[in-house]
């Protein structure tokens, strides 16, 4: 949380980071712009809680979800998610943003445990694939993004 950061950072980053008049596509959360055109939110908004229903139920073993940005972040070309399994019936693993192919891992997880990561990807028409090996809850928070 920035309002817990100490002031002298906060001075340093203001002085080196000047704030830039909002684009109709910067959404209306407060967000701290970056070197790159990365920017970050102050409060990460949630865009999938399979707990909840959002996003859809509980993603069973060896399936792909396809995960929508909100409207405002539609032209993002990447964004950062901070990505959490709760529950998974068994040990496994979680990959974002890439095939399954890949053989890459963003998150591994044990049976019953609940553990997040923080992962950059790619998006591709204001989208992205979550794929699970076993099935689990699925939450996942927009923490930046790039435009």
């Amino acid at each position: 949380d920035p309002n817990k950061w100490p002031a002298d950072i906060m001075r340093r980053f203001a002085s080196t980071h000047p704030q830039q008049p909002a684009k109709s596509k910067v959404p209306s959360r407060p967000v701290l712009s970056l070197e790159d055109n990365m920017k970050i939110y102050t409060a990460p908004p949630r865009i999938m809680d399979t707990r909840s229903g959002l996003g859809g139920p509980i993603i069973e073993a060896n399936s792909t979800r396809v995960v929508q940005l909100p409207p405002d972040l539609a032209t993002a070309k990447a964004v950062t998610v901070n990505v959490t399994a709760v529950q998974p019936a068994s040990d496994g693993f979680l990959v974002v943003g890439v095939s399954h192919l890949a053989g890459v891992s963003h998150l591994n997880y044990t049976s019953g445990e609940t553990v997040c990561n923080a992962v950059p990807i790619p998006v591709t028409n204001g989208a992205f694939p979550v794929w699970v090996s076993t099935r689990s809850h699925v939450i996942i928070d927009v923490l930046g993004f790039w435009d």
